[in-house]
């Protein structure tokens, strides 16, 4: 499926959130989310100021967020772009792994970018675009040395992403959260 229309709805975002004459600060982003259900997630970074605990919460976290809210949990396609040259960009290795772990499925999910659609789990590998020309990728990449990402998320090795969380056996994810049997989750949670 063609997921062009993510992009448009991206740039029309960028367009609207700094229609008042403001200018975009370092690092703001907007991200456009097709979930399982075909419904159409738009977010953006968010940063927060704070002098004791500066941060800035990705704008695909800010789409995971509402996703959830509505109780989504498949992204079948997602967009993000730089808001201060409104061009397309790569989901960064915690954003990749939170999508991936969110649902099995979601390893089939497409970063769509204006030169063709990249399945999620190919990030850090050698990208081409339909034209066989290089696109949006860090040398690094190519050679496992990126400071993007992590070439272990394909092997399973990666330091950001336990593969034990799709089992149920990693040291971040207690399995007994799976069946109700977990310390930290009360069972009657569940029901």
């Amino acid at each position: 499926m063609a997921y062009n229309f993510l992009i448009e709805t991206a740039i029309d975002t960028v367009r609207k959130r700094y229609s008042n004459g403001s200018s975009p600060q370092m690092g703001d982003t907007v991200c456009v989310v097709c979930s399982g259900s075909g419904k159409i997630y738009t977010g953006i970074n968010i940063i927060n100021n704070n002098r004791n605990f500066p941060e800035n919460i990705h704008a695909e976290i800010d789409v995971i967020n509402k996703m959830r809210a509505d109780g989504e949990n498949i992204v079948k396609a997602i967009t993000v772009f730089n808001s201060c040259n409104v061009s397309p960009i790569l989901p960064c290795n915690g954003c990749i792994s939170l999508i991936i772990s969110m649902n099995p499925e979601n390893i089939n999910a497409q970063i769509v970018t204006p030169s063709g659609n990249i399945r999620i789990t190919d990030v850090g590998r050698a990208v081409s675009s339909p034209s066989g020309n290089q696109m949006y990728t860090n040398p690094g990449m190519q050679t496992g040395n990126s400071m993007y990402m992590n070439p272990g998320m394909q092997t399973g090795n990666s330091m950001y992403m336990n593969p034990g969380m799709q089992t149920g056996n990693s040291m971040y994810m207690n399995p007994g959260m799976q069946t109700g049997n977990s310390m930290y989750m009360n069972p009657g949670m569940q029901t």
